[in-house]
């Protein structure tokens, strides 16, 4: 079946086994829309968001690719209504694409199996034709020679006719057992070919999930070296960060250490040097009030001895 891209032209593709056929032939009407009533036309947007939706409802695969878009370009929101008109068309684009034919090998792979279920139902429906026109030449024949025989003898015996009866019910079960001995045959073939692939796809997936599993693996374990090796450098540069830090601080601590000393003696030499100028002061004003109380104790004795001298001297005088 034929379908018509965005663009209006007609591709010629099928449409893959995941989309509906319905979903990708009515996205060309809502993206045509735009055109004629602008870019955010309310309504074409509303109807670009209810084809996603059906698509969803009506395919698992169709749904697996829109949670896919929407996480790589829709910040995870998984409802096409909270999305703008051009994020839906993109997408649409993309599955006009996935619909001509463009994307993976498995439309390939469901393309050959439909071309061969087709060329099943049309080689059956051959034998069938070629059966039923057999059937209707036996008919007409056993028709012409009934009215060949009524005509040449209408009243006939009683034991010709139970004969004729009885050919004639033997040649219409015998064409009934060989189509049904045919259809037995075609159901086993059928069926025989219907297990074997089965087998092949089990045989297939099987590979394919050991496949993964092994490429999972050698992906864990590559990323799990790598984290290792990254950490292991972390660590070592946050030690050597560490140990660089500690000695700045330590460097830092003792410069901060001996500044204080320095500050604390340099206080104590200043409070030192203020009270021992304080004491020499104050001994130097007692000394100096102590001499100067001496000299006049000195004076005032030196005065009394003279007045004694001169009272002793007048008393002789006068004695003289």
């Amino acid at each position: 079946m034929a379908t018509i891209s965005l663009d209006g032209e007609d591709t010629g593709g099928t449409p893959p086994s995941g989309a509906p056929s319905e979903v990708i032939h009515s996205s060309r009407e809502g993206a045509k829309r735009p055109a004629e009533n602008g870019a955010d036309s309310p309504k074409s947007k509303e109807s670009l968001a209810d084809l996603v939706k059906r698509g969803q409802r009506e395919s698992k695969g169709f749904k697996e690719r829109w949670w896919d878009f929407c996480d790589k370009y829709g910040k995870g929101f998984y409802d096409p209504h909270r999305h703008e008109q051009r994020l839906l068309q993109d997408f649409m684009r993309l599955e006009e694409k996935r619909a001509n034919g463009s994307y993976s090998s498995s439309s390939s792979r469901s393309a050959s199996s439909r071309s061969r279920s087709r060329r099943r139902r049309r080689r059956h429906g051959r034998d069938r034709r070629r059966h039923h026109h057999r059937r209707r030449k036996r008919r007409r024949r056993t028709r012409s020679r009934r009215r060949s025989r009524t005509s040449r003898s209408s009243s006939g015996s009683d034991s010709y006719s139970g004969s004729s009866k009885h050919s004639k019910r033997s040649k219409e079960e015998s064409p009934k057992k060989s189509d049904e001995k045919e259809a037995e045959a075609k159901v086993k073939a059928a069926d025989k070919d219907l297990e074997q692939a089965k087998h092949v796809i089990k045989s297939a997936i099987a590979e394919e999930e050991k496949r993964l599993k092994a490429e999972a693996d050698a992906e864990i374990a590559a990323v799990q070296a790598e984290v290792d090796q990254e950490v292991a450098t972390q660590i070592k540069q946050v030690e050597e960060k560490l140990s660089v830090d500690k000695a700045s601080r330590m460097t830092e601590a003792k410069e901060r250490l001996d500044q204080a000393l320095a500050q604390q003696i340099k206080d104590a030499k200043a409070k030192l040097h203020k009270e021992a100028e304080d004491k020499i002061k104050e001994g130097r004003d007692k000394i100096i009030a102590d001499s100067k109380q001496a000299v006049l104790d000195a004076k005032a004795k030196a005065v009394t001895d003279r007045a004694e001298q001169i009272e002793r001297a007048e008393q002789r005088l006068s004695d003289a």
